[in-house]
């Protein structure tokens, strides 16, 4: 039986975000066969989004349990340090967030999502921007990759980026 729950947002981050962003942030639209500049709505669940990501994890020094892979993909702002940690993974293998920084690189970052986002070039740089001022402040580099993808996710939601959808 199909389940009725309301559908939950995923950020085009969760691999670039993921970090939304996983999520911040995902980072490149072939991993997961979404485009977000058609008109149709992508959907896809939350299994079938582990499944994607899982493959990920074996590049963490930790490796994640489901639940956390899982709290990434919801972009959980409360989310445990466990998921925060395979976030800032996810975003170095991408090469999002550089081995010893506290900010998501800037040229990268604004690559990825205008790839993803064509349509919205014009505020990608600024976002981004404004993440990583946003979250200067940061000691650590798992809080620093979750306060930076949370930051991206609203911003981007705010500038009218289509953000994919995950069903339960």
């Amino acid at each position: 039986m199909a389940n009725t729950s309301p559908s939950q947002h995923i950020s085009t981050g969760a691999l670039m975000v993921v970090v939304s962003v996983l999520g911040i942030i995902f980072s490149d639209s072939s991993i997961i066969g979404i485009r977000a500049d058609e008109d149709v709505e992508e959907t896809m669940t939350i299994d079938e989004v582990v499944e994607i990501v899982e493959p990920f994890a074996k590049g963490c020094d930790q490796q994640p349990e489901r639940e956390h892979i899982i709290e990434m993909i919801e972009n959980r702002e409360d989310a445990k340090m466990e998921t925060k940690c395979f976030r800032h993974c996810l975003l170095k293998q991408f090469e999002v967030m550089p081995e010893g920084q506290m900010q998501f690189d800037e040229d990268n970052t604004v690559d990825m999502m205008n790839t993803m986002f064509p349509d919205k070039k014009d505020h990608a740089r600024r976002i981004t921007q404004t993440c990583n001022q946003e979250n200067a402040g940061a000691l650590d580099k798992c809080e620093a990759a979750h306060g930076i993808s949370m930051c991206m996710l609203r911003e981007m939601r705010q500038a009218g980026y289509k953000i994919p959808e995950i069903k339960q």
